[in-house]
């Protein structure tokens, strides 16, 4: 599909190349095509073989079409944060003292006009905890069709998370391992998505090559759970976790997920069934709140990505090394509402 697709886009290009010699043709009656098409069929069929070649070889090597296809979407796609214009920009109208949480790191983002409004350290490096599974579910969604079953490794059961107790060799779906992995943060919910059709590590290079694409530039992950790994390294920052937050709302089943306060998980065979909770409070506590994710390491501490939205708002609110993230949030979002206007 990928291929015939490739082809269709440089067919177009020849064509219009085409077009325009044979415009010129008719107005300077000068012979242009003859000279051009030979050269225009070679190059096709070059770009075309090569394609080939290059697809050949990623699928050879356990990636799989759907992942390249999931890549070359994102490069036609996506540009790294979307420039809006600066007349929406929300306006400081109020001189507050600013607040003081115990955050190490934090980030205030009017996401609409992607304008700071607040920070502190926000490109210093901190271990990203339960985070990173907003990666770990943007690659699954690359990999994966959502009603796709996995059977639970049996590694998967032992992991020392957060988990969802998920029985060895139980079959669940792609999507329903998705919620709970957002919802309750379940580490053995982001092992079985890790393993279920690529390798461990391909996974986790599929994370970090997605990471670069998306811009991080300051993050590395080590494995898709989030756990601290002081040997290879699983950190990023406050702002490079605003671009991963950004790319995983653009994603319905990922914004669905995270913006859920109860999720009833059950196995495609009936034999297991477990309520998963959201571990964001705040969905219960402030209106207007849509998500997205917690998470907890004893080197990450407390973090927290958090979304506000409300007419004209729509804030990204990150906090990172914290040691009470909610009301770290709570704080940065109060100073925010009462600092700026979005009614100019």
């Amino acid at each position: 599909m990928l291929v015939i697709l490739f082809q269709h886009i440089m067919v177009t290009i020849v064509r219009l190349f085409a077009l325009v010699l044979r415009t010129i043709e008719i107005i300077t009656n000068k012979k242009l095509i003859s000279k051009f098409k030979d050269i225009g069929h070679i190059l096709l069929t070059i770009i075309s073989f090569s394609f080939i070649f290059l697809w050949g070889y990623q699928y050879t090597h356990g990636i799989g079409e759907n992942i390249i296809q999931g890549y070359f979407d994102r490069i036609i796609n996506y540009s790294y944060i979307p420039l809006h214009s600066n007349d929406n920009k929300p306006i400081l109208v109020h001189s507050i003292s600013n607040p003081i949480p115990t955050a190490k790191s934090y980030l205030v983002i009017d996401k609409n006009t992607d304008a700071i409004l607040l920070e502190k350290d926000a490109d210093r490096k901190y271990p990203p905890a339960s985070i990173s599974k907003l990666m770990t579910g943007l690659i699954s969604l690359d990999i994966y069709d959502y009603d796709e079953v996995i059977q639970i490794p049996e590694i998967c059961t032992t992991i020392d998370s957060t988990k969802a107790y998920l029985p060895k060799t139980a079959p669940f779906s792609v999507k329903d391992l998705i919620f709970s992995m957002l919802i309750g943060s379940a580490g053995d919910s982001a092992c079985a998505l890790s393993m279920g059709k690529v390798s461990y590590d391909t996974f986790v290079n599929l994370m970090n090559r997605k990471a670069s694409l998306i811009g991080m530039k300051n993050t590395h992950f080590s494995n898709p759970i989030g756990l601290d790994d002081n040997e290879r390294g699983n950190y990023s920052t406050a702002s490079d976790l605003y671009l991963l937050t950004k790319e995983a709302l653009s994603k319905s089943l990922i914004k669905e997920a995270v913006g859920t306060q109860y999720f009833l998980l059950s196995s495609q065979d009936n034999s297991f069934i477990n309520n998963i909770y959201t571990t964001n409070r705040l969905l219960n506590e402030i209106p207007n709140t849509l998500g997205v994710k917690t998470g907890t390491t004893e080197s990450a501490g407390e973090v927290l990505v958090y979304n506000y939205a409300d007419g004209d708002k729509d804030l990204i609110i990150i906090v990172m090394g914290s040691t009470n993230r909610f009301e770290d949030t709570k704080s940065l979002l109060k100073w925010t509402l009462d600092s700026y206007n979005w009614n100019n």
